[in-house]
């Protein structure tokens, strides 16, 4: 994208007053940029960084969640929905339920850097709060919420637009003292029950009617991360100081899976249920398997802290992100499972994920990029255009399409579709109307351009994004005063400012 907003400043567009001569190497590098681009549309409007965006299940929408105190609710085009304000803090992750009817957002609480709490929110896709999960502690009120000397997390339910709530209950934590953080929310499977973690080292399950189901305790740290398994029985629970511990959702101890000498950050099941992925910053990962009558581990060995593993969907395969700015895909058919390492990035990578049909792997990196792979450790592409840290990145539904969330304050969207390998030449014809690209998997394919009017009025009337004034400088352009690292959005005919 940012090539296309380059070469169209070359070209001329009477709808700008744009009286520029023609030539034929800026058409061809425009024709050319608009070949290969895959970002599709931009979610600009946070204030701070994009900590995690994800898709519906119907891939029409799209959340993200931000450092500046919101998530907010975009169409699969960049047009904003509903923004739900009122976290007061750091919105660390924002996820829809498994109707895409609700969205769940967890936030560090409080405006004041003083005030050490967490909090997590349900809403509705108009932006209305359904459920707020907040904690109080001490006498005073500092924004998110007033604070109360019992030490009790208090849960509002609310139907009105104004929050007035017509139901509540409350997450009673373990201890007094100012340690009683909410960590994790998250729906199960079905979206009939809501996981709540917190840093008091205890983990409760609610209906969404606001009924207690169960209190799981008997962990020696903070809880830092609490998923459900697919079919809803049971729940595993990360602590910071202790084992990972499986409960029933009645709050029977299934499991005590014990081993890493390092700080565990997160767990989970694979999609058929029968094994958990732990890893730790220890630089290791344990597979445990779970259908016999006693909890095995495998090993995996070699990483360099980490960031987050994850199954494969047929459960065959795990892509664990580390710092050491490489993705590993181990093979657990294997006897002994071994690695394919994704190599390529130059920053530490902090997402990794699988496409819903488990052929290609998304990650992303601190160097300012997402790339998708084959299971082989193949490049299949590299997704250029975000100017800060990509945190996060997830494939549609369908697996057509990418969102990548990043600290330039903004979340894009790539499409993926008819995409085989990174054309390896794109030779143009002598007048630049057409093209033949091959690629590393041995397509080729003809392209015929449109008329270059057509193609730049096309171009500018979908822009999703412009060039920061940063950029502008960097190529040798004088720019007005302003946010240089603010992403601005196209005005009328897709004028960018400078």
């Amino acid at each position: 994208m940012s090539a296309i907003l380059l070469a169209l400043e070359a070209l001329p567009d009477p709808r700008l007053r744009q009286n520029r001569p023609l030539t034929v190497e800026a058409e061809a590098a425009l024709r050319h940029a608009w070949l290969q681009n895959r970002e599709v549309a931009g979610m600009i409007g946070h204030d701070a960084t994009v900590t995690t965006a994800s898709f519906s299940p119907d891939g029409h929408r799209i959340v993200t969640a931000s450092l500046d105190g919101t998530a907010r609710v975009w169409d699969a085009s960049g047009r904003p929905i509903a923004t739900m304000p009122g976290h007061g803090a750091w919105v660390t992750a924002a996820n829809f339920s498994p109707d895409g009817s609700r969205i769940v957002a967890a936030s560090a609480g409080g405006i004041l850097a003083a005030f050490n709490g967490w909090s997590a929110g349900v809403w509705d896709l108009s932006g209305r709060p359904v459920a707020t999960l907040t904690e109080h502690e001490g006498s005073a009120s500092f924004g998110v919420g007033f604070f109360r000397t019992s030490g009790t997390l208090s849960v509002t339910v609310s139907r009105h637009t104004e929050g007035i709530p017509d139901r509540s209950w409350s997450h009673t934590a373990g201890k007094t003292g100012p340690w009683g953080w909410i960590t994790v929310a998250r729906f199960n499977q079905d979206g009939s029950r809501i996981v709540t973690a917190s840093e008091n080292g205890t983990a409760q399950v609610w209906t969404l009617s606001g009924d207690l189901v169960a209190t799981l305790t008997g962990h020696t740290g903070g809880v830092t991360d609490a998923s459900f398994s697919p079919d809803g029985s049971r729940i595993v629970i990360v602590s910071d100081n202790g084992p990972t511990r499986v409960w029933t959702l009645s709050g029977d101890l299934v499991a005590t899976l014990t081993g890493h000498t390092g700080k565990v950050r997160g767990a989970s099941f694979s999609a058929d249920g029968s094994r958990i992925i732990i890893a730790s910053d220890d630089g290791t990962a344990r597979v445990w398997g779970l259908s016999g009558p006693t909890p095995t581990a495998t090993l995996l060995t070699g990483h360099t802290g980490w960031f987050m593993a994850s199954f494969s969907p047929d459960s065959t395969r795990i892509v664990i992100a580390s710092e050491d700015n490489i993705a590993r895909v181990w093979d657990l058919s294997e006897p002994i499972p071994k690695a394919t390492l994704l190599t390529g990035h130059t920053g530490w990578v902090r997402a990794a994920r699988f496409s819903p049909d488990g052929s290609r792997i998304v990650t992303a990196s601190r160097d300012h990029t997402a790339r998708v792979w084959d299971l082989s450790g193949n490049i299949i592409t590299t997704l250029i255009g975000h100017t800060g840290r990509v945190t996060d990145a997830r494939f549609s539904p369908d697996g057509t399409q990418i969102v990548t969330a990043a600290t330039d304050k903004t979340a894009r969207v790539w499409d993926l579709s008819g995409l085989s390998a990174d054309p390896l030449a794109v030779p143009f014809s002598s007048d630049a109307t057409r093209a033949v690209a091959a690629s590393a998997d041995g397509a080729i394919g003809d392209y015929a351009f449109p008329e270059l009017s057509d193609l730049i009025k096309e171009i500018r009337d979908h822009l999703p994004r412009c060039l920061t004034r940063a950029q502008w400088s960097n190529f040798g352009v004088a720019t007005s005063d302003g946010d240089r690292d603010a992403v601005p959005t196209p005005a009328a005919h897709g004028r960018c400012p400078r």
